[in-house]
């Protein structure tokens, strides 16, 4: 299930820090780049565009034109380790590389 992105939040910057990384989709056999930015994320699927992603919360990124959600693990002053991708009903985890 994606997050509601009707309720975007406002997250600090040292919350969009922790997801950032390459993380590695073992089920699909891709991987997907994750950066900050100002207002939110950048995720990348590799030889693909890049696209935007908006806080729902300080775990949960969503972008309701392309469909996904990522759900990140929440852990306290550490990167995130791994996320769930949610698309088309599908959840694909993927792991910090």
């Amino acid at each position: 299930m994606l997050p509601d992105i009707a309720k975007i939040v406002s997250v600090d910057a040292a919350a969009l820090k922790k997801p950032k990384g390459v993380y590695s989709g073992a089920q699909i056999g891709k991987e997907i780049t994750v950066k900050a930015m100002e207002s939110g994320l950048l995720a990348q699927v590799a030889g693909q565009s890049a696209f935007p992603l908006e806080a729902v919360s300080d775990a949960q990124f969503a972008n309701d034109v392309v469909g996904v959600g990522f759900d990140f693990t929440r852990e306290a002053d550490t990167p995130a380790s791994s996320f769930l991708l949610s698309q088309g009903g599908s959840r694909i985890p993927f792991t910090r590389k």
